[in-house]
């Protein structure tokens, strides 16, 4: 038997949570009357919980307390969010969408809105669930190929030189562990998941090149000479070579990671590495990473000329520079992550990406349209989109879609009704001038507002008098950018949405 999906419904006001249970009583449902109940019924049961319907105004924790907890988590994608309010004001309206809500809905309502609203949220994330758990094993055996082969070539290349046969996955372990944290930290490298496993894999060939370095000299137990250290930096070189010569996929990303990781994982910040002297952010980051990454794994491993450092006298002679100079912003990312590092922690980390990341990488695949589905899966989503389009039919509320690229503005059913426009309109701005919908000032208005939204502040609120059949449409505007997650100055559609009231 199918279980019940389960809504979490938090206010203070008894009355408010009966009949919104009531309303619901299909679904299983949870009650808290402020929002610190609400977060420990999240902390204890997040995997169950389908939907969020919350309050704004609460005592002791209020709404925008708990969409806090949720975004500090990373739970706000997960689990969808809901307003239900009597606080109209635009601006809290406007903040509530910049924490991530899905919706806001003002009291008082009726009994179908909210209803409808509910399943059409329901269904657009359970589909979202749906095309996460078709890739999943996709993604898992990738990963599960990429670990294999980099246990081939751990033993390939590092049996020449007597290293340990673990250094190719650590080195590939703390990369990706310091690029996620670096992910956390800032957005100067614009990393994705995607890239930060992208890079991780490629940095299991970061000493590919010492397949044509003498066994003598890598096997040296002392000091080498001039001439034999030159020998031994040309690994960099050639590793690079061997990349640049490949007769295919010279414009993958992750070729193009390989090749920079080859050639610089031994430049340092300060200028003084080799092959080509490089210097601060010349060096591309995910040479960084796993330059400072084979470091630590080179101190605390043992080699042919030297015993294995300690695990905290490896980060002080890193920290002091005693191995050449890091970006300080990498030595952040190392400290962050040290309890993680230690020597008896890299076989458990080792074992599988856990379910987040995979979970994340995924979403990158969904965003970058490079997952492919069969008749079968297109006609379900194909069918979902149906219903969604159903549900819209029937919300008496005005909401606008419009595509950059192509241009194109979609109209809900109620708002195409109430405003006399088509559903589906090409070209708007063409449109819109030749049927003087807008005068050019409030046009350009309205353009001025849009070209001020941006990844990290995509809300705005605008007022628009609309001239359609001689009459005039006064609607108050919530406007949401969307922007593409891997250009974040890249704008892709704009959402907006007015509770006009039906005339």
């Amino acid at each position: 038997m199918k279980s019940k999906q389960t809504i979490l419904i938090v206010d203070d006001s008894l009355l408010n949570r009966e009949l919104l249970s009531d309303i619901l009583y299909q679904y299983a449902i949870y009650e808290a009357d402020d929002g610190k109940e609400a977060i420990d019924i999240i902390h204890s049961y997040q995997d169950q919980i389908s939907l969020i319907l919350l309050d704004v105004s609460m005592p002791k924790m209020d709404g925008f307390d708990v969409l806090d907890y949720l975004n500090k988590n990373q739970l706000i994608e997960k689990i969808p969010v809901m307003i239900i309010s009597v606080d109209n004001d635009p601006e809290t309206i406007e903040e509530a969408f910049s924490k991530g809500v899905v919706d806001y809905i003002t009291r008082p309502f009726s009994s179908k809105i909210i209803l409808n609203r509910v399943k059409n949220t329901l269904m657009i994330y359970a589909k979202q669930k749906m095309l996460i758990s078709l890739v999943s094993k996709q993604v898992t055996e990738r990963q599960r190929s990429n670990n294999i082969m980099s246990l081939i070539l751990s033993h390939i290349v590092e049996s020449r030189n007597g290293e340990s046969g673990l250094h190719v996955l650590n080195v590939r372990m703390l990369t990706q562990q310091l690029l996620k944290v670096l992910m956390e930290k800032t957005d100067r490298y614009h990393l994705s998941h995607k890239d930060i496993n992208e890079i991780a894999t490629a940095s299991t060939l970061h000493d590919i090149g010492k397949m044509v370095i003498p066994e003598s000299i890598l096997n040296k137990p002392s000091r080498l000479t001039d001439q034999e250290m030159k020998i031994m930096q040309s690994h960099a070189i050639e590793g690079a070579k061997m990349i640049k010569d490949l007769p295919f996929y010279q414009n993958d990303h992750f070729v193009e990671y390989a090749y920079q990781i080859c050639r610089w994982h031994h430049e340092r910040f300060d200028g003084r590495g080799y092959p080509d002297g490089l210097k601060g952010d010349d060096i591309p980051i995910a040479a960084q990473v796993v330059s400072l990454a084979d470091a630590y794994d080179a101190l605390t491993s043992i080699r042919v000329y030297k015993k294995a450092f300690d695990h905290q006298v490896a980060l002080q002679m890193i920290k002091e520079g005693q191995c050449g100079q890091f970006n300080p912003l990498l030595l952040e990312c190392l400290m962050s992550i040290e309890p993680a590092i230690k020597k008896d922690e890299i076989a458990h980390i080792l074992s599988e990406n856990n379910k987040q990341d995979i979970e994340n990488e995924i979403r990158d695949l969904l965003n970058d349209g490079q997952v492919f589905y069969d008749d079968g899966t297109l006609q379900m989503i194909d069918y979902d989109h149906e219903k969604t389009d159903f549900f819209y039919q029937y919300s008496k509320e005005i909401r606008f879609e419009y595509s950059i690229m192509p241009p194109v503005l979609h109209l809900s059913k109620w708002g195409s009704q109430q405003l006399q426009l088509p559903e589906k309109i090409s070209n708007p701005l063409i449109y819109i001038k030749d049927h003087h919908i807008l005068d050019d000032k409030q046009l350009d208005e309205l353009k001025e507002k849009v070209k001020h939204l941006s990844f990290y502040h995509p809300i705005c609120k605008h007022h628009l008098c609309l001239n359609t059949n001689d009459k005039q449409d006064t609607l108050d505007l919530v406007i949401r950018g969307v922007f593409d997650r891997h250009d974040r100055n890249r704008l892709t559609h704009i959402i907006a949405t007015s509770n006009k009231e039906e005339r």
